[in-house]
């Protein structure tokens, strides 16, 4: 066989990829493959937004779906990072919540709860916004644990840790 003979038949061999016959199938599996990515990503995005709607339904209100809400965020905290300035807004309301509320003053179980969510926002005090560190450094400045409004027998020591914790800022101080 000669030298163009053998040339011949290499680029006969090379030019196959340009056949239609070759070609369209591989570029229609890649528009597949690129819309099956698309899809994928898509429907993991939604997931992850019914995830917070799902995870905010647990603080409408009573004592055992709050702890259920705390314990989700807990659990998910370090995986949904978009979702922790939400949560963070969500436990300081509910916070402020329990602090002022007028009835169930002596509820135990709430008092666990306030624990719970005020221990989790020290550590993750960074995620709180100015006004949201403000308006939760105010509720416990203006905390009577013997009168007034909002959960009673509260343990002396964690509430003054948490207002140094949350005092309120002054202008150049940072959180």
């Amino acid at each position: 066989m000669s030298e163009s003979s053998r040339l011949r038949k290499q680029l006969a061999r090379s030019a196959r990829w340009r056949d239609p016959a070759v070609f369209i199938p591989i570029i229609v599996a890649m528009l597949g493959w690129a819309f099956a990515l698309y899809q994928l990503h898509t429907n993991k995005r939604q997931r992850t937004w019914e995830l917070l709607l799902e995870s905010l339904k647990w603080f409408e209100g009573g004592t055992q779906k709050r702890s259920i809400g705390i314990a989700l965020v807990e659990t998910k905290w370090e995986y949904q990072k978009e979702f922790r300035a939400r949560w963070a807004s969500i436990l300081v309301n509910q916070a402020i919540h329990l602090l002022t509320r007028k009835k169930g003053c002596h509820a135990r179980h709430e008092r666990a709860n306030l624990y719970r969510m005020m221990n989790f926002l020290m550590m993750k005090r960074a995620q709180l916004q100015g006004v949201e560190r403000d308006l939760l450094a105010e509720t416990l400045w203006a905390y009577s644990p013997s009168d007034g409004p909002g959960l009673r027998d509260l343990d002396p020591k964690p509430l003054e840790e948490w207002k140094h914790c949350f005092r309120p800022m002054t202008r150049g101080q940072d959180g």
